[in-house]
């Protein structure tokens, strides 16, 4: 039987990477170049209270947060029909925005602990086996090197020169994200939102999603 990890990345990778163009922020697509790519977006700011990020299980985010130098990225990808069109759906502010899948966290572990930080996750998580949810990018089957295209982002090391990610050091957890304090493990923060469906919608297209550039 296929791994969840691996079923989750083989979609979210399917299409390549979703893009943003400034210049085309006011466009019917908001700036979306490549809908139904996988979208990687860093929240820098996941240990403070500002994070749009929320942890509704206590151990698992206190293991992401103490992962010494992690940088956490939320995943998603934009729903497609039949017809390789992007599935539209109404948010809470009226207007409409892309419906999106494939919810997940990526935790970057530059310092090259990613296989121990996976194994103080599982342990983490004392409630329920998550090992079929979560592992490093380079131990998953790709033949066709989809996942490369993580390479394309950079983060800043150490002598503050920009270099491009490693899959050995990308942790990749397919944990879909629900409503605050639904039994999901994680949630995106929006106030507008007050309802699982509500929040459902508030989180297709949020700002914070969408302003997003390599």
């Amino acid at each position: 039987m296929t791994r969840k990890i691996q079923q989750y990345v083989d979609s979210l990778f399917m299409h390549g990477l979703e893009k943003y163009d400034a210049s085309l922020r006011h466009t019917s697509t908001k700036g979306v170049v490549n809908p139904g790519g996988a979208k990687v977006f860093m929240h820098p700011d996941f240990r403070s209270n500002a994070s749009k990020v929320i942890f509704n299980h206590d151990g698992f985010g206190r293991a992401i947060k103490d992962a010494n130098s992690a940088m956490l990225y939320a995943l998603n990808s934009v729903e497609l029909d039949d017809d390789n069109n992007p599935v539209l759906v109404n948010t809470v502010s009226g207007s409409m925005g892309y419906r999106r899948i494939n919810t997940g966290l990526m935790l970057y572990l530059p310092a090259g602990k990613a296989e121990d930080t996976r194994d103080v996750i599982i342990e983490a998580v004392d409630n329920v086996d998550i090992s079929d949810y979560i592992d490093t990018a380079n131990n998953l089957d790709d033949p066709d090197g989809k996942l490369n295209v993580l390479k394309e982002f950079n983060y800043q090391n150490f002598a503050r020169d920009l270099v491009p990610l490693e899959l050995k050091n990308c942790l990749i957890m397919a944990l879909p994200s629900g409503a605050p304090g639904s039994n999901q493990f994680w949630s995106f923060s929006n106030n507008r939102a007050s309802s699982r469906q509500s929040m459902t919608d508030a989180t297709s297209a949020p700002s914070s999603e969408t302003d997003f550039i390599i």
